[in-house]
C-alpha cells in the first residue's frame, strides 16, 4: 500500500510538471497582467529551476552593445536638454510679470512637474544603465581583442 501511495504521488508530481511545462511554467490560475509584485514571474522561475530548464540568455557582441550605448546617450542628451530648457524657462518666468508668464506658459508646450519628475527619474536610471553598458562594452572589447590575437596567432 505504501509503495502504491508513493508511486502515485510521484506520478502526480510528474504530470503536474508536464502540465506546467506545456503552459510555459505558469499555473492555470496565474495572470501576469494583474500581478504588480512580480510574484507570478518569481514562482515561474522557481518552477523552471526545479524542472531543470535553463533560461535562454542571449549574448551580445561589442557592436550590439556599442549601438545600444549610442541610442542611450542620445536619449540622455534629449532628456537633459528638456530638463535644462524647463529650468531656464522657470528662471525667465520669475523675472517676468505674472500675467506674461502665465500667457507664455499657456502658449508654450511646457513640461508639467510630474512629467519633469518622471524625466529626472528616467535620466537617473539611464545614467546608471550607461555606466553598466560602458563596462560591458569595455569587457567585450578586450575580450574580442584577445580572441582576435589568439585566432591570428594560431594559423601560423
Amino acid at each position: 500500500w505504501y509503495q502504491r501511495r508513493v508511486r502515485g504521488k510521484t506520478e502526480d508530481i510528474e504530470t503536474r510538471t508536464q502540465k506546467l511545462a506545456k503552459n510555459d511554467f505558469y499555473d492555470s490560475d496565474e495572470d501576469t497582467f494583474l500581478d504588480r509584485t512580480g510574484e507570478v514571474e518569481h514562482k515561474r522561475k522557481r518552477r523552471m529551476v526545479r524542472a531543470g530548464v535553463k533560461e535562454k540568455r542571449e549574448s551580445k557582441t561589442y557592436d550590439m552593445l556599442s549601438q545600444e550605448l549610442l541610442v542611450m546617450n542620445a536619449e540622455i542628451t534629449r532628456i537633459e536638454k528638456v530638463v535644462a530648457d524647463n529650468k531656464s524657462r522657470k528662471m525667465l518666468e520669475q523675472e517676468e510679470d505674472e500675467l506674461d508668464a502665465f500667457m507664455s506658459s499657456v502658449s508654450d508646450t511646457a513640461v508639467t512637474n510630474s512629467e519633469l519628475r518622471d524625466m529626472k527619474k528616467k535620466l537617473f536610471d539611464l545614467k546608471q544603465d550607461r555606466v553598466r553598458l560602458e563596462r560591458l562594452c569595455e569587457m567585450s572589447k578586450t575580450d574580442s581583442a584577445t580572441r582576435g590575437e589568439a585566432s591570428s596567432s594560431s594559423p601560423e
